[in-house]
């Protein structure tokens, strides 16, 4: 078993930076990078190799390309997964071994998050009161979105096997995190919280949800690739929280009334224009890993046991902070950022999150899947340096727990 930590190795103008790489080293963990598009070119692949061709301890390492709001398997226009893959491929033949052997990609979204905010701007200047989580968008629509995306990602699955990569597909939620832009986000009033989470207040993520027509958030996953996926163990946790939520017994049952409704009715999805998705019944996770045995080639791990959670400030106040990206911090654990302010909260989470921990990680073990990668977010600014060891040793220490090496 071998657990990866996220790092980035390029600066935002594409110049190689290998620091974030050597600090997840120092800790006996190798990288998981992302490559960027200005990285695509010939000086940054040389200066990348000329640090990279004598650290044997660096290869079959995963990237992976983000891809929140509108993926590149179906808005091809971007052409990013076309550049991505042939890049890795340049990277591994220059170096004359293989690197980078996985590389992973979100399914995508029908809507950006411009397109989304849009649609929901619409709808409110008409009186209507929606939340985010409503589908603004028809069975016919997702589905087309679904097969179109499927037919791209087939096309570089086959590209990157002729070329010894593994192109992955990622799980992701049924609606993601909104930003502190939205339409939404005012009417929600949570900007009151934002400062209290030091994690996440200076970033764009707001305190709700918007449903954007993600593909890769159930059973679909079967069907969308022929190639591996990769489980992200939030987004699947997240995955569950909202079928336990959005379920035919407890919004009542829903019959087909075109043939698209039927076909995603038959993956546990039902989609129709101004309601939630909504799945069949409950997730089950036994049955989704079984599911998928075999095609597990990776999991991304983080300690998240909701989408958002309750803390209280020093006041003794109610927040509300998001859930994701937590890392493990298992009860008794220090937290000198104090994620979790309120001491008897930190340490009820703590024994969720081992709970879940242990539950997750003996379904990956069962699954046959061998690579990890710890995705832990402490703040826009905290990507290395002793606050950075502590945090990611201390989760690298709590998982091994449950995948020894």
């Amino acid at each position: 078993m071998t657990i990866y930590v996220a790092r980035g190795a390029f600066k935002r103008n594409g110049d190689f930076d290998p620091s974030q790489i050597e600090e997840g080293l120092q800790l006996g963990m190798p990288p998981q990078i992302v490559i960027t598009p200005q990285a695509n070119n010939d000086a940054t692949i040389n200066a990348f190799y000329n640090w990279v061709k004598n650290k044997n301890n660096i290869s079959n390492i995963p990237l992976k390309i983000t891809s929140h709001g509108r993926g590149e398997f179906y808005d091809c226009k971007t052409l990013q997964v076309e550049e991505s893959i042939k890049t890795v491929v340049k990277y591994n033949e220059r170096l004359g071994r293989t690197l980078i052997e996985d590389v992973n990609f979100h399914a995508g979204t029908l809507f950006t998050f411009e397109e989304g905010h849009e649609k929901f701007r619409i709808e409110l200047n008409k009186g209507k009161k929606y939340t985010g989580l409503e589908s603004l968008f028809t069975s016919e629509e997702y589905l087309y979105g679904m097969k179109k995306t499927i037919k791209n990602m087939g096309k570089w699955v086959k590209y990157g096997n002729r070329h010894g990569i593994n192109v992955t597909v990622e799980n992701i939620y049924p609606a993601d995190y909104d930003t502190k832009d939205s339409p939404l986000e005012t009417l929600r009033g949570f900007s009151k919280y934002y400062n209290y989470d030091v994690r996440f207040k200076d970033s764009s993520w707001g305190l709700g949800l918007i449903n954007l027509g993600i593909w890769g958030i159930g059973h679909d996953m079967a069907k969308i690739t022929d190639g591996y996926v990769c489980i992200d163990i939030e987004h699947f946790d997240g995955a569950v929280e909202h079928s336990r939520e959005f379920n035919f017994e407890t919004m009542g049952e829903r019959k087909p009334k075109t043939k698209a409704q039927q076909e995603l009715l038959e993956l546990g999805i039902w989609v129709e224009y101004g309601e939630p998705m909504i799945f069949e019944k409950e997730i089950d996770p036994k049955e989704y890993f079984d599911n998928l045995e075999g095609k597990i080639k990776i999991s991304h791990l983080g300690g998240e046991i909701s989408r958002f959670y309750e803390d209280k400030n020093r006041e003794g106040q109610k927040v509300r902070k998001i859930g994701s990206h937590m890392p493990y911090l298992f009860e008794g654990d220090k937290d000198p950022l104090r994620i979790i302010e309120n001491d008897e909260i930190r340490r009820e989470m703590g024994r969720e999150i081992e709970k879940r921990a242990r539950e997750y990680c003996k379904l990956l073990k069962k699954s046959g899947c061998e690579k990890h990668v710890l995705e832990i977010h402490l703040g826009e600014s905290i990507c290395g340096g002793p606050t950075w060891n502590h945090y990611i040793g201390t989760s690298y220490k709590n998982i091994r727990k449950f995948l020894p090496a």
